[in-house]
């Protein structure tokens, strides 16, 4: 666009700026919720049926690994148990059984298949032995534990809840004299030392999110106070409905100022501060096809210069590609600039 006297752009109130190189760390913003750790969450429910006889454990108590939050009587659980010690003995008989068929067949009195019945009888009662043994560990006995029942004998029916690792009790649903039952969770424990935060990443802005990130978060009913955290996971699945993607960030709640179910503002680092061409929004026109900013190259003379812009920031744009830094650019005005290259 070339005007035919120099007076002409100030008459038209054209304004100009320059294009400058600045720092610009890359960001984005998406809301999110504080959740408890998944990996550091159980919901405790009995392997086995029974009546709750008592409860050590309330909501909000602090408990470590192996601790007992609550005991049932279980006769089911007695009688698994006492399955066990009965494969145990029948085990045992079998094995002194093969012991004295395998004397008597090298002495000449036994037979082949006397022997080769013993060899059965002991195998089976080997597996009757880990059947029973299995289903102990799968109503929580250790092998520890396994091993304390046979040496003692012990077939009582007072089944124990106990903490899986140290956090606090978040849920309680275990009253004495109730019934419980495997599919109902008596207690929940969490370790809230740590948190998790679930962002829901706008859906233009997915290609720019990746585990290892820092994020910041506001959280409403913190404020002035922002957590830290990285984020460690990112979903392959977008959301049909909000057409968003879910991501989680990791936090660590040592003060426990975190709850579950708070929202948060997230702020997430994409990019660390590099020096980037950054252009005055009001500067840039879409002119059909993409985006120009005139370049002023004399007092009468400006020139169209396609853009590849990157994200915003405040007031400018990130400049990819067009421009190197140091030309002046018309920003007020630059409207009229545009409609005289589209006539």
């Amino acid at each position: 666009v070339t005007f035919e006297r120099e007076t002409i752009a100030e008459e038209a109130g054209l304004e100009f700026a320059e294009v400058t190189v600045e720092l610009v760390t890359r960001a984005l913003e998406c809301n999110a919720i504080i959740e408890y750790d998944g990996d550091r969450y159980a919901r405790l429910a009995p392997q086995v049926g029974g009546l709750v006889q008592s409860v050590s454990a309330g909501l909000g108590d602090r408990v470590e690994k192996g601790d007992v939050l609550a005991e049932i009587v279980s006769p089911a659980f007695g009688a698994a148990k006492a399955a066990y010690l009965q494969a145990l003995a029948a085990e045992d008989l079998w094995k002194k059984n093969h012991a004295r068929e395998k004397d008597l067949l090298e002495r000449g009195v036994a037979t082949e298949r006397d022997m080769l019945e013993a060899e059965t009888s002991l195998s089976e009662s080997r597996i009757a032995r880990s059947r029973t043994e299995q289903e102990l560990m799968v109503l929580g006995l250790t092998p520890e534990q396994i091993t304390e029942v046979a040496r003692g004998g012990d077939t009582t029916n007072l089944y124990q809840v106990t903490a899986p690792f140290a956090g606090t009790v978040v849920e309680r649903q275990a009253s004495v004299g109730e019934l419980s039952d495997p599919s109902a969770p008596l207690f929940t424990v969490a370790d809230v030392s740590h948190m998790w935060a679930l962002l829901d990443v706008y859906e233009t802005d997915i290609r720019d999110i990746r585990s290892g990130q820092s994020v910041i978060l506001h959280v409403e009913g913190l404020e002035g106070e922002p957590v830290a955290g990285e984020i460690t996971w990112v979903s392959a699945h977008l959301d049909p409905r909000t057409r968003t993607l879910q991501a989680r960030a990791e936090l660590h709640n040592h003060d426990e100022v975190l709850r579950a179910n708070m929202f948060a503002r997230a702020v997430v680092t994409v990019r660390d501060a590099v020096p980037t061409v950054v252009v005055p929004r009001a500067a840039v026109q879409w002119e059909g096809c993409c985006n120009v900013v005139f370049v002023r190259e004399s007092a009468t003379t400006y020139k169209p210069v396609k853009v590849h812009l990157g994200p915003a920031k405040g007031e400018v744009f990130e400049v990819i590609s067009g421009l190197e830094g140091g030309e002046t650019v018309v920003t007020q005005g630059s409207f009229l600039l545009k409609t005289e290259i589209l006539k």
